[in-house]
C-alpha cells in the first residue's frame, strides 16, 4: 500500500522522473529563444534600412557628380513646394522652345535662389551653363554656379546663403542671367541664353 502511494505521488507531481527529459526541455526553450531573437534582429535590420520618403537613384555605377546632381534635384523638388518663394519666368534668347523659371526667397535665415530651365543640349566636356545674379543699372553681378543636367532633360541650379553671411544689398540683385560658357576659359565668348527680372 505504501509503495503504491509513493509511486502515485511521484507520478502525479508532474516532475520529470529523469534528468535527461529536463535537459531536453531546457534545450528546447533555449532553441526557441534564439530563433525568436534572430527573427527580431532580422526584422529590425531589414525594416530600418528602408526609406519610403524620397530615395536617391541606385548608386551602382554612378559617379560622385551624378549623386550630387540627384541630391540637388531633390533639393529643388523640396524648395519648389515652399510657398513664399518669389517666382519669375525666364525668357529665352536662343529659341522660343527654351525657357525657365527662377525663384528666390528667405526662410529660416537662409536666402535661396533656384532655377529650373529647358536649354539646348551641349557637350558637357567643353561647355556648361552658369547662373548669374545682376544688379540692374550697374555692372555688379556674381555667379550662382554651374547648372547641372537633370534626369528630366532640364537643367537645375540651387544657390543658398545664410542671411548672416550675405551681402546687405542682396535683394537689389534682381536680374537673373543664364549663360553658356566654355569650360576651361577658351577664346569663345559667353552667350546669354536666358534672362529675367524679379
Amino acid at each position: 500500500m505504501n509503495k503504491y502511494v509513493k509511486n502515485r505521488s511521484a507520478f502525479s507531481s508532474g516532475r520529470p522522473t529523469s534528468s535527461k527529459a529536463g535537459k531536453k526541455i531546457i534545450w528546447l526553450y533555449l532553441l526557441l529563444f534564439f530563433v525568436a531573437v534572430t527573427i527580431i534582429v532580422v526584422m529590425i535590420l531589414t525594416g530600418g534600412s528602408k526609406n519610403d520618403d524620397q530615395e536617391l537613384p541606385e548608386n551602382e555605377g554612378t559617379t560622385v557628380e551624378e549623386m550630387e546632381d540627384a541630391i540637388e534635384e531633390l533639393e529643388i523638388a523640396e524648395i519648389e513646394e515652399v510657398s513664399n518663394l518669389e517666382s519669375i519666368e525666364l525668357m529665352s534668347l536662343v529659341g522660343a522652345e527654351y525657357g525657365g523659371t527662377a525663384r528666390r526667397g528667405t526662410e529660416n535665415d537662409v536666402f535661396t535662389h533656384v532655377v529650373v530651365a529647358t536649354l539646348p543640349q551641349i557637350d558637357h566636356a567643353t561647355h556648361f551653363y552658369e547662373g548669374w545674379l545682376v544688379k540692374p543699372g550697374v555692372t555688379e553681378f556674381f555667379s550662382t554656379g554651374e547648372m547641372f543636367p537633370r534626369q528630366d532633360g532640364k537643367y537645375g541650379l540651387v544657390w543658398e546663403v545664410s542671411t548672416f553671411d550675405a551681402r546687405s544689398d542682396l535683394d537689389e540683385f534682381t536680374q537673373v542671367v543664364i549663360t553658356r560658357e566654355v569650360r576651361g576659359g577658351g577664346p569663345e565668348p559667353e552667350v546669354h541664353v536666358l534672362e529675367g527680372d524679379f
